[in-house]
């Protein structure tokens, strides 16, 4: 059930069958249970139920046989984020436009275009834009670049940025200079609390992301529990897998209950190995 409604609500989920699910069918095959044969015919159907009933309210809607209509809009601001040599924070919004203007144009000349021809004209107009556009170096160190920011960087810029805090150097655009950035943002931190809680915010981060690849580990490790820390850690990869470009803490928002599991997990395992040297 838990499944059929991540389906309806998110449609990253659909890459769970590529990962989470085939975790889960082995692991009702090898463990003792009654029913395996249901369980999995249960599991494989909620989830084909899920996508199902996505593909047909975009059916009734206009024909179209899509899961989501929403996957070329979506596109082009990965496309426009990646634009930037650091990924988003700013999005390069004339690319955005290019590629709206491009898409509304050849969409046009489709009568009757429905939400499944327009997706496609979109993906294949942001993927075009990259083919023609993208320095090969420069793209595949943007993505790596917006990983490493959606993992570990701190929601308080967000939070600052809402509330109108007075934090101007860390909204600098890595853009310009990143080893200057840093400096700023590191430097201002002496004269301005907002900035030193944010830097601390980040180490605090970055801490607690260790111990969560460590939990994820030992958990690995662990026969009983390897099954377990396998599927958490294969729905944190499907998360993180759309989160490529935009590099914005709140795509990692579905993630943090599961990172906090294994967060807890590195730190039980670390308490009971300190406990058992006493």
């Amino acid at each position: 059930m838990s499944l059929f409604l991540l389906l309806l609500t998110r449609p990253i989920f659909q890459f769970t069958i590529l990962l989470t699910i085939p975790i889960v069918v082995i692991y009702l095959i090898k463990i003792k249970v009654n029913h395996k044969s249901l369980l999995i015919f249960v599991l494989l159907s909620s989830y084909v139920c899920g996508i199902g009933i996505q593909i047909l309210r975009h059916y009734n809607y206009d024909k179209s046989i899509l899961y989501t209509s929403q996957s070329g809009h979506h596109f082009h601001w990965v496309v426009a984020c990646l634009s930037k040599k650091y990924a988003c924070g700013t999005r390069d919004m004339s690319v955005f436009n290019y590629l709206a203007e491009q898409s509304d144009f050849k969409i046009g000349k489709i009568e009757g275009a429905n939400l499944e021809q327009q997706n496609k004209v979109r993906m294949k107009v942001g993927k075009e834009y990259i083919i023609n556009n993208f320095n090969k170096d420069a793209f595949i160190f943007s993505v790596i670049f917006s990983y490493i920011k959606v993992i570990f960087h701190s929601s308080l810029i967000e939070i600052y940025g809402a509330l109108d805090f007075n934090a101007p150097e860390l909204y600098l655009s890595g853009e310009n200079n990143l080893i200057y950035k840093l400096k700023m943002v590191f430097s201002s931190s002496l004269d301005n609390p907002l900035n030193l809680f944010w830097c601390l915010s980040i180490l605090f981060i970055f801490l607690l992301r260790l111990i969560q690849l460590y939990g994820m580990l030992v958990g690995i490790k662990n026969r009983s529990m390897r099954f377990y820390i396998l599927i958490l850690s294969s729905m944190l990869i499907v998360i993180l897998i759309t989160s490529v470009g935009l590099g914005n803490p709140r795509y990692r928002s579905e993630a943090e209950p599961l990172l906090v599991i294994l967060g807890a997990f590195g730190i039980n395992h670390i308490l009971t190995k300190l406990k058992n040297k006493n």
